[in-house]
C-alpha cells in the first residue's frame, strides 16, 4: 500500500514544483508559455484532483471534505487557482502552500518517501527561521562574515532541534576533496553551507555543486541540502532548484537560500569635504576652529 501512496505523493510534489517554476519564470518575465497562468492552474488543479482521489482511497472522509472545500474556495476565488501573494521576501502561489500541509501529513503518517528523493521540509523551515538569529547584531555583533561563521552559527541552532547533528561527518565511502559540513543521522541528511556576496561567487558555488555531485549518491544518507547565504539578492532559490534539476544532479539534492544583511559600504567623501578635512588636519587647532 505504501508503494502506491509513495508514487502518488511524488507526483503531487512534482506538479507543485512545476507550478512554482512557471510562476517564478512569469515573475521574472522569462516565461516560455503564452498563458502561464493557465498552465499553473492546470498543475494545481491536477494536484487537487489526485489528492482528493488519494484521500478517498485512504478512507480519510473528514480530510477529504476539508480539501474539497479548499478546492472549491480556490476555484471560486477572483484570481482562481493561480492566485498569489507577497511573502516576506518574494511572491508565492497561495494554494500550493495550503496543499503541501496535507501532502506532508499523509507522507509522515504513512512513512512514505523514505528513500533518497525525500525533501527535508522541516529542516528547511528551521533554517529559514534561523536567519533572524544568525544575523542578530545584539548577539553576534555583526552578520556572518564568511562560510565558517555561517556554518558554526547555523549548526549551533540546529543542535537545539537535532541533538544528534555531527560536525563534518565522515562518509563510509570517502570522496576525494569532499567532506560535508554537517550531518543529521536522525533524518539521514547531509548539509553544505555556502556564503556568497556577488554573482561571480554564485558561479563558483554552481561549479562546486557540479564537481561534488558524486558525493550526493550515498546509501547512508537519504538527502543532501545546500544552505546558501547571500549578503545581497543574487540568485533566487527557484533558480538554484532549476539549476540542480537541469544539471543531472541526484534527485536527493535540495537547496535553501537565506538572504542575509547586506554588507555596509564605505561612504565615499566628496572632493570638497576631503580637501577641507586635509586643511584642518594640517592647520593648528585654533585655526581649524576658526576656519571650520
Amino acid at each position: 500500500m505504501n508503494r502506491g501512496i509513495d508514487t502518488t505523493i511524488r507526483s503531487l510534489r512534482e506538479y507543485l514544483k512545476k507550478a512554482d517554476s512557471i510562476f517564478f519564470e512569469q515573475m521574472n518575465g522569462q516565461s516560455s508559455y503564452e498563458n502561464p497562468d493557465m498552465v499553473i492552474e492546470y498543475y494545481i488543479e491536477k494536484t487537487f484532483t489526485e489528492l482528493l482521489i488519494l484521500l478517498e482511497s485512504l478512507g480519510l472522509s473528514n480530510t477529504y471534505k476539508i480539501v474539497k472545500e479548499l478546492y472549491e474556495t480556490a476555484k471560486s476565488n477572483e484570481r482562481g487557482l493561480s492566485d498569489s501573494k507577497m511573502g516576506q521576501y518574494d511572491p508565492y502561489l497561495i494554494w500550493p502552500e495550503r496543499i503541501e500541509d496535507f501532502i506532508d501529513a499523509i507522507s509522515n503518517y504513512h512513512n512514505v518517501e523514505s528513500d533518497k528523493s525525500a525533501e527535508p521540509t522541516r529542516l528547511k523551515e528551521v533554517l529559514n527561521h534561523a536567519l533572524y538569529s544568525i544575523t542578530d547584531v545584539d548577539v553576534f555583533g555583526r552578520p556572518p562574515n564568511d562560510e565558517k561563521e555561517l556554518h558554526l552559527r547555523l549548526e549551533a541552532i540546529l543542535r537545539c532541534i537535532y541533538p544528534d547533528i555531527i560536525h563534518e561527518p565522515t562518509l563510509t565511502k570517502p570522496i576525494k576533496k569532499f567532506r560535508p559540513d554537517s550531518g543529521i543521522p536522525s533524518i539521514r541528511t547531509l548539509i553544505e553551507y555556502k556564503f556568497i556576496s556577488n554573482k561571480n561567487e554564485a558561479k563558483l558555488i554552481a561549479d562546486q555543486i557540479l564537481a561534488d555531485r558524486a558525493a550526493y549518491k550515498t546509501k547512508d544518507w537519504k538527502a543532501f541540502l545546500f544552505v546558501i547565504y547571500e549578503t545581497e539578492r543574487i540568485k533566487h532559490e527557484t533558480e538554484w532548484r532549476q539549476f540542480i534539476q537541469e544539471s543531472d544532479v541526484s534527485s536527493n539534492t535540495h537547496v535553501v537560500v537565506l538572504s542575509g544583511v547586506p554588507k555596509a559600504r564605505k561612504r565615499i567623501k566628496s572632493g570638497k569635504r576631503r580637501r577641507k578635512e586635509t586643511l584642518q588636519q594640517g592647520a593648528p587647532a585654533g585655526a581649524a576652529m576658526r576656519h571650520g
